[in-house]
């Protein structure tokens, strides 16, 4: 996979446009209680996903036409997020930082 990333700032540039973003933490709970971003779903998959569950994210439901971005504490497991959702056809971004 390609290990695509998108910064904050173009993620932020996306969101003031109205573009179609759909934006998955995957973060366990007890992080994302300490912050999270407006709008985002959360899904705790931060488990599955480290240890390579190709399952891991077949309940999420993306909109069709958005581009996906996922967030994670350091960015490590996003990118298995986007990674996984990419092999599955989807247009997915991990967050930067």
């Amino acid at each position: 996979m390609d290990n695509k990333t998108i910064s904050v700032s173009k993620l932020q540039e996306k969101l003031n446009n109205n573009e179609r973003v759909f934006i998955l933490d995957v973060r366990p709970i007890d992080q994302r209680n300490e912050w999270k971003i407006e709008g985002s779903i959360h899904m705790d998959a931060y488990k599955q996903l480290n240890a390579g569950d190709d399952t891991a994210l077949d309940l999420v439901d993306v909109p069709d036409n958005s581009t996906v971005v996922t967030v994670c504490a350091a960015g490590r497991t996003s990118l298995l997020a986007s990674n996984l959702l990419q092999r599955k056809g989807i247009n997915a971004y991990s967050l930067e930082g």
